[in-house]
């Protein structure tokens, strides 16, 4: 599943239907910009491996359906492995399930700059409106903008790890239930949760 998910143009479908959850074949190729003989060749591959679903869908006042594509609901299990899971692969295995998740997360970063592009001009635009307590306020509660940044020690790490793994459980398991109480339900929001090893970088950036 990781290799097929190798690709921006699929990461790219992936991060459209995390958000409205069910786009068509039109649909999908106006977004990503490219032609739907594009489009449909990427969503084979990924038919294919139970990454999206495929389903007719009746448009009214038409007799012919559309076909229309969703996220596999099992996606969030498949794509999270616990990380004491891998204690039961083989060395082989572990090396190239490693491998794929760096290229995956190599292109998944590569894919979210051009998102990081646009909310670094979203807020270079709106900067201006900052300029009383209230505006700011206003700002920041019409469109939820945390961030943390919370330096960790070795100790600290290893206990945010535990709780990363909670919360990623739990996180899937309000999803699930949530897919089945509510009917069409669009995602505007990516959680997007990075660990940067600033140690490292500090080290690999003295060698130079």
């Amino acid at each position: 599943m990781l290799k097929t998910l190798n690709s921006k143009s699929r990461l790219r479908i992936l991060l459209f239907l995390f958000i409205y959850r069910k786009l068509s074949l039109t649909e999908l190729s106006q977004r990503l910009g490219k032609t739907k003989n594009t489009v449909i060749y990427h969503i084979k591959r990924m038919v294919n491996y139970g990454i999206i679903q495929e389903e007719d869908e009746k448009i009214p006042n038409s007799i012919k359906p559309i076909k229309v594509y969703r996220l596999n609901p099992d996606l969030y299990k498949q794509i999270f492995t616990p990380f004491g899971d891998l204690a039961d692969l083989s060395n082989n295995e572990i090396m190239e399930y490693s491998k794929n998740v760096f290229q995956w997360n190599s292109l998944l970063f590569e894919t979210m700059r051009g998102f990081l592009k646009e909310l670094s001009d979203f807020y270079s635009e709106n900067e201006p409106n900052l300029h009383n307590i209230e505006s700011t306020v206003a700002f920041h509660e019409n469109h939820q903008t945390p961030r943390d940044l919370i330096p960790l020690s070795e100790q600290g790490y290893k206990e945010y790890m535990i709780n990363y793994q909670v919360m990623m459980e739990k996180t899937v398991n309000f999803l699930e239930k949530e897919s089945k109480c509510q009917g069409e339900l669009i995602r505007p929001f990516l959680a997007f949760n990075v660990v940067l090893p600033i140690k490292t970088l500090v080290e690999r950036e003295s060698l130079k």
